[in-house]
């Protein structure tokens, strides 16, 4: 500068030499562009006295002390950015130059592949440095290098190190159905986490409908990053499979693109608040039904550690709701915010975790705790106190297909136990189920046996008989859950095929005839529902007496003996041998007008029995009638007890399970369950697909207050129950509750 000025009360002002160009000017003097070290005398002149000191100018030379300090850290192919410079400043009268015109150039190098870099670079006239770029390319291990930089006879060098991509743990959609757009969340093990930026490669097998970045960033000392998806406009629904890949590992996920989408119009969870380890059922609900393949719509949870949800729940096609289950965890009364988000649609829905009751699950029983595959066992959940103001709702499972409970029961405010229904199926072998009981954090089980069908015991004949009369009246146990019984009589010990007599019956009992006057032996065993037969019973030895030419009535029942009055009973007939050609005529007759039977009943000829109908009318007080049937000479009696209606309706029930609009799999079992009713010796459950029940699908009367099937079409129904008392008179329906099978 012309002039500096020396401030009152100071002895001396500094005079700065700094490079052209760079700030306070009014305190520096400007160094130029030399070739040659060039000295340059600067003269200070005060109150007519003067004194010079020489400044030698150097020409530009490469400063070869790095700037990077320490060794620098990336991922493999990701781009970095190095700097060469040139030496600036001034030292013991010396002064470096600036870059000349057309710029200073610097010659370039890396020790790998793994780095390119220029080959060279300028920094431009009047600088002091320049940056350039490092591209490097993914590497399976931790490799390090060298860049060198080189002008004249300096040298600047510098390492860096490129480390693999972190593998990632799990790739996340967010929105998985979309028509403008997406995210991609990525997530690394917390052992991966570094101290720099990481990269991981993206893909798509689509960039035309759904573009992503070449590369997505995990932030330094993060376990998680986020890219973003670009969609482009389709006509028709578009599956692109997002890939991101590191370490030597791939996570993909489908993103449906979708030409639009319906509104997400609904978000709700019930119920809102329960205690900590209990689920709540969250709903989303779209604003027209969705398209061919469903609709994701994806779902958050503000506080994971409090309440899980899946991260996306299917609405199906032509459904425009759907269900799913928050877990929630024993936690000090918090709130969570559950979020439900369709393209650019969000809606939340709060839910509200208390501090875990003292309430727990007891005890969890089984009576009985062994049954035979096809029949039921009731369960009882036992709290360690008594359930809390609303009921305390107990979680059941069970750990087989061959048992089916209910989702929940509730144990009323102020109760401590409550039972459920098992209802089982046939099984082939011995199997064993685990039933469950969850409430309050704790968990209790049972256990269940399972038997196949048990072998007959045998009863009559008995064993080594002789003289037994024809027809042979076999006799044997009954066997729990058999349909049908199988009879095998022969000549041989073994009895094999062909068989001297055999015959299915579905009663405990067979009248054979015609059977050969010599030592004989019989066996029986059961058949099930599914057409499987159990084990054989024992085999007896027996010898019958030739078979009688003229049989004789040997009696005469009804089924049932006691009814009301209106309904109807079935008769039997049975003869002491099987009936001659041309069949056995039986002669009926009833002693009371309140009941009324044809006046013959004829038995087919080789058989042995026939049934007929007895019909009854109404009656004001109970009567016991005599049916009376007779047949060559010899007469057999039955009575039939006839008896009046009821005086008063059974209430209607009250439907447990399925609640209304629960949805179901295709060849499910469905557990119907409703309240017991007071008087009620049975109930009738219908289920149609109409709510007027006009032609039910299902129209079966059952013992107990509860029903299952798997074989309900693939449509939306109704299902309704009512109760019957020990006369026949039904009770009022219950209320119609919708469900769907799909």
């Amino acid at each position: 500068p012309e002039s500096r000025v020396v401030q009152a009360g100071s002895s001396s002002v500094d005079v700065l030499v700094a490079p052209t160009g760079f700030p306070n000017s009014l305190r520096g003097m400007r160094v130029g562009y030399v070739t040659t070290p060039t000295p340059v005398t600067v003269t200070a002149t005060y109150n007519a006295t003067s004194v010079s000191t020489t400044i030698t100018l150097l020409p530009p030379a490469l400063n070869d002390t790095p700037l990077q300090l320490f060794p620098v850290k990336a991922t493999g192919g990701d781009e970095m950015f190095g700097i060469v410079d040139l030496e600036v400043g001034c030292f013991a009268g010396f002064c470096d130059g600036l870059a000349p015109p057309g710029g200073f150039a610097v010659s370039l190098s890396s020790s790998s592949p793994a780095a390119t870099v220029p080959a060279t670079v300028a920094i431009p006239a009047g600088a002091g440095g320049t940056q350039f770029s490092i591209q490097t390319s993914p590497v399976t291990t931790v490799t390090t290098l060298t860049i060198t930089a080189r002008a004249g006879n300096a040298t600047a060098s510098w390492p860096i190190t490129l480390t693999p991509s972190p593998a990632p743990d799990s790739l996340t959609l967010d929105p998985v159905d979309t028509d403008n757009g997406s995210r991609g969340i990525v997530r690394i093990p917390l052992a991966s986490i570094a101290g720099h930026d990481q990269l991981l490669r993206v893909t798509s097998s689509n960039p035309q409908v759904a573009s992503v970045p070449k590369f997505m960033t995990i932030p330094a000392a993060t376990e998680s990053g986020v890219f973003f998806i670009v969609t482009a406009a389709v006509t028709a629904p578009t599956v692109v499979t997002i890939s991101v890949t590191g370490g030597g590992v791939t996570r993909s996920a489908d993103l449906v693109v979708h030409p639009s989408l319906p509104p997400l119009t609904g978000f709700s969870v019930s119920p809102t608040s329960v205690p900590g380890g209990t689920p709540a059922t969250g709903t989303v609900t779209l604003g027209s039904p969705a398209p061919t393949g469903g609709i994701a719509v994806s779902l958050s949870s503000s506080l994971p550690g409090a309440v899980s949800v899946p991260l996306s729940v299917t609405v199906p096609a032509g459904a425009s709701s759907a269900s799913f289950t928050a877990t929630t965890f024993p936690v000090d009364n918090t709130t969570a915010q559950l979020v439900a988000t369709l393209g650019t649609s969000t809606l939340f829905a709060a839910l509200s975790v208390t501090a875990a009751s003292s309430v727990t699950v007891s005890a969890l029983s089984l009576s009985p705790s062994t049954v035979v595959g096809g029949s039921s066992s009731t369960g009882t959940v036992t709290l360690s106190a008594a359930a809390p103001t609303g009921g305390a709702v107990v979680t059941l499972s069970d750990n087989s297909a061959a048992a089916t409970v209910p989702v929940s029961v509730t144990v009323s405010a102020g109760a401590t136990s409550r039972t459920f229904t098992v209802a089982t199926s046939i099984v082939s072998s011995q199997t064993a189920v685990s039933i469950s009981g969850s409430y309050g954090g704790t968990t209790r089980s049972a256990d269940l046996t399972l038997n196949p069908l048990a072998a007959p015991t045998l009863q009559s004949p008995s064993s080594g008989a002789t003289g037994v009369a024809q027809p042979v009246a076999f006799n044997w146990s009954d066997v729990a859950n058999a349909v049908d019984y199988e009879i095998q009589v022969d000549n041989t010990s073994t009895i094999s095929a062909p068989f001297t007599a055999n015959q299915i019956v579905n009663v405990s009992q067979a009248s054979i005839g015609g059977l050969p006057a010599q030592q004989l032996w019989w066996r029986v065993r059961a058949r099930n529902a599914g057409g499987v037969f159990g084990p054989f019973s024992s085999t007896r030895r027996f010898t019958p007496v030739s078979s009688s030419t003229t049989p004789s009535l040997s009696a005469v029942a009804v089924s049932p003996t006691s009814v009301v009055g209106g309904a109807s009973s079935t008769g039997t007939v049975t003869l002491t041998a099987v009936a001659p050609a041309g069949g056995a005529a039986v002669t009926l007759t009833s002693s009371n007008a309140a009941v009324t039977v044809p006046t013959t009943v004829t038995i087919a000829a080789g058989a042995s029995s026939a049934t007929f109908t007895a019909t009854t009318t109404t009656v004001a007080s109970a009567v016991a009638v005599t049916l009376t049937a007779v047949y060559s000479g010899i007469s057999r009696t039955a009575t039939l007890t006839v008896n009046p209606a009821s005086g008063g309706a059974l209430a209607a029930p009250s439907l447990v399970s399925p609640a209304s609009d629960a949805r179901f799999n295709s060849g499910q079992t469905i557990l119907f369950d409703w309240s017991d009713v007071a008087g009620a010796a049975s109930y009738i459950i219908q289920i149609d697909d109409q709510d007027t029940f006009p032609s039910p699908i299902v129209n079966q009367s059952v013992s107990v207050s509860t029903y299952s099937t798997s074989t309900l079409p693939v449509t939306r129904m109704w299902w309704r129950v009512r109760a019957i008392d020990a006369s026949g008179t039904a009770g009022a329906w219950s209320a119609a509750v919708r469900f769907e099978v799909r």
